[in-house]
């Protein structure tokens, strides 16, 4: 009976935040959509302009020039509070990756255990790790720490964070791209227990930016009993995002439908 109310629980907390995000957060997607249809239509008009048996117009051109400076400018200050930060250069050194990974998580779990929270002993990396670490991998450690770190911080106030169980990095392979694209997704999955309560917390602070995490889009969600008496164990696929202005345009930037993927899986 209470694993049958705490699934009833999680599915009306759950709920609840997914009409938040359809009423608030599906604007940050639309805009990324039309900021990138509004620059195709452009290019390609200046592209049929140059293309032309007949010289381009020069005022018309001109036009069309300063209206794409204008929508770079706009979408330069749109994308400042959304994209994942970036360094100007990252190391290829193993060791000095491995050995701050190692750092930051002992720190991690230092928190964790001070307020009560159980962390598994194998989150993020494998121990086989290529022989040069490349950009991703930096961007996933930054990316995996903040959330962790934004869980441990909600956690000392809701105090319903009951275990962090795990931390995954998803296509860290990239292949090198000799043009950068319009849109680049870093996606992780974390694995979290805790109340139904916890839930939409957690989904409500990584859905807008802030000076710890980047935007993160929810990618897919499922809930399941939790191996403690009215806990439930959330599994979240999120991604972070690095939009280029100037990047090529062929890619889609975000799926129509993007935001959580999947209905919530209710398993006894």
């Amino acid at each position: 009976m209470l694993k049958k109310q705490t699934l009833w629980i999680g599915g009306i907390v759950l709920g609840t935040w997914l009409l938040a995000w359809v009423i608030f957060l599906r604007p940050y997607h639309r805009d990324i959509s039309n900021f990138q249809q509004k620059m195709k239509l452009l290019h390609a008009n200046i592209s049929g302009l140059y293309q032309s048996e007949y010289p381009p117009y020069p005022k018309l051109l001109d036009q069309l020039e300063e209206q794409n400076k204008t929508l770079l400018n706009q979408l330069q200050s749109f994308v400042e509070n959304l994209n994942i930060p970036l360094k100007e250069r990252y190391p290829t050194s193993v060791v000095e990756f491995r050995g701050q990974w190692d750092e930051q998580l002992r720190q991690i779990r230092q928190q964790a255990n001070s307020i009560g929270i159980a962390v598994e002993e194998k989150l993020g990396f494998s121990q086989a790790l290529p022989s040069n670490i490349s950009e991703p991998y930096w961007i996933a450690e930054d990316l995996g720490i903040a959330i962790l770190q934004q869980l441990l911080e909600l956690a000392t106030t809701q105090k319903e964070l009951k275990k962090i169980n795990q931390l995954n990095f998803l296509d860290l392979e990239q292949a090198p791209m000799a043009t950068q694209p319009f849109l680049r997704q870093f996606k992780l999955e974390i694995v979290f227990e805790s109340s139904p309560a916890f839930v939409p917390f957690f989904l409500q602070s990584i859905s807008k930016p802030s000076n710890r995490l980047p935007y993160l889009t929810v990618s897919e969600m499922t809930m399941t009993i939790g191996s403690q008496a009215d806990t439930i164990s959330t599994k979240c696929i999120l991604a972070g995002l690095i939009i280029n202005p100037t990047g090529k345009l062929e890619a889609k930037p975000l799926d129509s439908s993007s935001g959580p993927q999947s209905v919530p899986i209710w398993e006894k």
